[in-house]
């Protein structure tokens, strides 16, 4: 396993789902000792940029109000905030970073996949292994609320708006058989015509009764690192039952049990050395007495000491 040092960046954006709060997510970790417990695993872990201190939601752009979802005005503070991740990690990366994402609504994988890809010239070479609820592969002519945490896979296999979709490059980062899902529950139509016209290897919570947690991670691991230059986790806590997780926006009943998940990601983390490991969705104004921000502690601990 990779002894590199560990970079936090904070996508202190929350417009890319249709309510607010997860733009305080990193903030909230911070505040609740996140990179002290990272180092009590002797890690040497730091943050990037200061959460308290970087550019904030769409106070970035000088706006003095929230723009409404599907508005212009709401399309430039997530280009903004991606476009920024997107450089981060692709210089973090280069630098020898091992890097963590916080967010942040999941808008931040379009940016944060994109910059591994460019710093490992891994176009098209990028596996992605994606632990959600929902497999966020609408297009923004099927997402009915016209969001961007709707749309990260889409853009990435290089669909939709260029400016978006060209943000690794010439090439888009992913291709459709180097990603592997786990954890699906919620998938609505249009996504499954998606999935199912790409290919995309998935093990919905269905599967996880038949096969176990285990089998699913281990097959997903083997799955997206054929021909893969860099791998990425992207863990939505929405993937976990809200019974453990219920700081996310967009919670769904039935999902990853808190002790079966981190035994499994402990052991994922030392097999996959992930370049990028993603934390998203996390909205503490959701949490009930720091639940979601101890687990996401107890969950990074797992994948990285």
């Amino acid at each position: 396993m990779s002894k590199k040092p560990i970079r936090l960046i904070p996508y202190l954006c929350g417009c890319g789902a249709f309510s607010g709060g997860s733009e305080n997510g990193a903030r909230a970790l911070k505040k609740a000792g996140l990179v002290q417990a990272l180092r009590k695993q002797g890690l040497d872990v730091d943050w990037w940029r200061d959460p308290d201190l970087a550019e904030f939601d769409y106070k970035a752009l000088g706006l003095k109000a929230r723009p409404t979802a599907g508005s212009k005005a709401r399309e430039d503070v997530v280009y903004f905030h991606l476009t920024q991740l997107c450089n981060d990690v692709e210089e973090a990366v280069k630098a020898g970073y091992r890097v963590v994402t916080i967010g942040g609504d999941h808008s931040m994988a379009i940016g944060s996949v994109a910059g591994l890809a460019r710093a490992k010239k891994a176009q098209g070479k990028t596996g992605l292994l994606w632990v959600d609820a929902h497999p966020d592969i609408h297009t923004m002519k099927t997402s009915r609320r016209k969001t961007f945490h709707a749309v990260p896979i889409s853009m990435l296999l290089g669909e939709g708006d260029k400016k978006f979709s060209a943000m690794a490059g010439a090439k888009p980062a992913l291709v459709s058989k180097n990603i592997a899902y786990v954890g699906l529950r919620s998938i609505d139509e249009p996504e499954l015509h998606q999935i199912a016209r790409n290919n995309v290897k998935t093990y919905t919570n269905g599967d996880l009764d038949q096969f176990g947690l285990k089998k699913a991670v281990t097959e997903s691991l083997t799955h997206i690192s054929k021909g893969a230059k860099a791998k990425f986790l992207s863990l939505d806590l929405d993937a976990i039952d809200p019974e453990f997780a219920p700081g996310v926006g967009t919670a769904v009943p039935g999902g990853l049990d808190e002790k079966e998940l981190l035994a499994v990601l402990k052991t994922a983390g030392k097999r996959a050395d992930f370049d990028v490991i993603e934390i998203t969705e996390y909205n503490p104004k959701l949490d009930k007495q720091g639940k979601t921000a101890t687990l996401t502690k107890k969950i990074l601990s797992a994948l990285l000491a």
